[in-house]
């Protein structure tokens, strides 16, 4: 269509690295790159796979003639990882296009609408094994789809993501693994307010792990 047509002719390269390996697409307003697992096919053999999602920060947000600095924090690791067999799973970026660069909860519906109706019934995704991560102004992206979408959500990984209303929620989050990983350099969130989310999910029963680097 034509907004496929511009993106080829009109984008520019972000990255030092190939990252044609991830499938360009753009779904109900919202660019993202799909990379397929190493050893998918067609077949209707039953087999299913993990899908890992990851929400960019707002430093990485774009046009939709852009559809790359998405990547930017983790792709070229993650994609090494699906081509050694590492990790034999889908890995799904989207890229928000708002001024903002944030997520909103309507860019969140289309995504687990992606997911939901297209990705597991038609790819073969694994609905009990999709893994959410982002980090700094949008880990809380992290937080707000494992909150709206919790049976969907197999576990969660923020990154820099921390607030007293995430502390407040971790009773809905019972059944949902969290791996929350903050810095101890780092004012937004500082180490407090982290604290009160790990303190929090103790008092609540979540499967929750709290790593804090110190020294970043």
């Amino acid at each position: 269509d034509e907004n496929r047509r511009k993106w080829f002719t009109q984008r520019s390269n972000r990255l030092n690295w190939n990252t044609s390996g991830f499938k360009a697409y753009y779904y109900n307003g919202i660019p993202f790159r799909l990379k397929f697992p190493k050893s998918y096919t067609t077949a209707a053999d039953g087999k299913t796979y993990p899908l890992y999602l990851f929400f960019h920060g707002v430093g990485e947000k774009g046009t939709i003639y852009d559809n790359e600095y998405q990547l930017y924090h983790g792709g070229d690791v993650h994609s090494a990882a699906v081509d050694n067999g590492t990790f034999d799973g889908f890995l799904l970026y989207p890229q928000s296009t708002s001024a903002s660069g944030g997520w909103s909860a309507a860019q969140m519906s289309i995504v687990y609408n992606l997911i939901v109706n297209y990705l597991i019934p038609q790819v073969k995704v694994d609905p009990n094994r999709i893994l959410v991560n982002g980090l700094s102004g949008w880990g809380s992206g992290t937080w707000l789809f494992t909150e709206t979408y919790p049976k969907l959500v197999a576990g969660s990984i923020p990154m820099s993501s921390a607030s007293t209303q995430d502390a407040a929620q971790m009773s809905n989050f019972i059944y949902n693994p969290i791996w929350l990983l903050t810095g101890g350099l780092d004012n937004n969130p500082s180490p407090y307010t982290a604290n009160l989310v790990a303190t929090a999910a103790t008092s609540s029963g979540n499967d929750f792990v709290w790593h804090l680097y110190t020294t970043l």
